[in-house]
């Protein structure tokens, strides 16, 4: 009697567990995580090769992106697809103003894409990323904001001061290359005011008559000092070695002139020449007084 041995061999039937997906830019990465095991890919479709059985599947965070499915379950018993919409997830970029009278238009440029209101605010509603913006010129009037970037991950926004250049002082500082200096710290009668992107720092109602204007936070160098009032336009060259400099500018209706300039270190070296003055002043008096009195 002869056995006949037939071997056989059982493999599992497998399935595919495939996702698509759109909404992503060209090239951008995502991944799906199904029972613990991860896969990524920068085309449309992940796609997991699984025995029969439940599976547990999450959909990853894409920075920038919501996605209509997040996780889910699937009973897999047979080739399954499923889809995902990704969508970018929107910001609101708001620029608000004060300073115009009510209904003046005015308008802000975002990456070339330009918005008007006649309102007090301009909203651009934007996905995640760097934004460059510039507030447009408003005939008759000076913005302490004139142009930016924004690196946007959140809600923003920007506020924007207006102020009529009528009886405006408008000081302008530029370095020596004529580029505008930022930060510049200006002082007009104990009021103190910051040049913005464009090197400006404007004084509202300012009457007629002599101001002192002090100029800090100036590294060492030259400058020009440029000062405007009702149309009239004076400059002034500066040097400092990093100290501050204070000017007297006279305004008129007629004209605007800057009729003096002093550094913070002639002002110490007149202090220390009076002192000076005044102490040889003060011995020789008493060398005298002490003469008479041996007399």
């Amino acid at each position: 009697m002869r056995i006949l041995f037939i071997n056989i061999k059982f493999t599992p039937i497998t399935y595919t567990l495939t996702f698509t997906e759109q909404g992503l830019p060209s090239g951008t990465s995502w991944s799906v995580t199904v029972n613990g095991t991860t896969k990524s890919s920068s085309t449309s479709t992940i796609t997991f090769t699984l025995t029969q059985g439940y599976y547990k599947y999450t959909i990853n965070n894409v920075s920038g992106y919501n996605s209509n499915v997040t996780s889910g379950n699937v009973n897999l018993v047979a080739n399954t697809t499923i889809s995902i919409k990704f969508s970018p997830i929107n910001y609101f970029l708001t620029f608000t103003e004060q300073g115009l009278p009510s209904g003046t238009t005015w308008s802000v440029t975002v990456n070339g894409t330009t918005k008007s209101s006649n309102t007090s605010s301009i909203v651009f509603t934007l996905p995640e990323g760097i934004y460059y913006y510039i507030v447009n010129t408003v005939s008759g009037y000076y913005s302490n904001v004139t142009s930016g970037s924004i690196s946007l991950i959140t809600d923003v926004n920007v506020n924007i001061d207006f102020t009529s250049t009528s009886n405006s002082l408008v000081i302008k500082v530029v370095n020596s290359n004529g580029q505008p200096v930022a930060g510049a710290s200006v002082t007009i009668n104990g009021v103190t005011e910051t040049t913005n992107s464009n090197g400006i720092a404007v004084f509202a109602n300012i009457s007629q008559g002599n101001y002192t204007i002090t100029i800090g936070n100036l590294t060492s160098g030259n400058y020009t000092l440029e000062a405007s009032y009702n149309g009239k336009v004076a400059t002034q060259s500066l040097s400092t070695s990093g100290q501050s400099v204070t000017l007297v500018t006279k305004v008129s209706s007629n004209e605007i002139k800057i009729s003096s300039i002093t550094s913070s270190n002639n002002m110490i070296y007149y202090i220390i020449l009076a002192l000076v003055i005044v102490a040889s002043i003060i011995t020789v008096s008493l060398l005298y007084l002490k003469k008479r009195s041996v007399k």
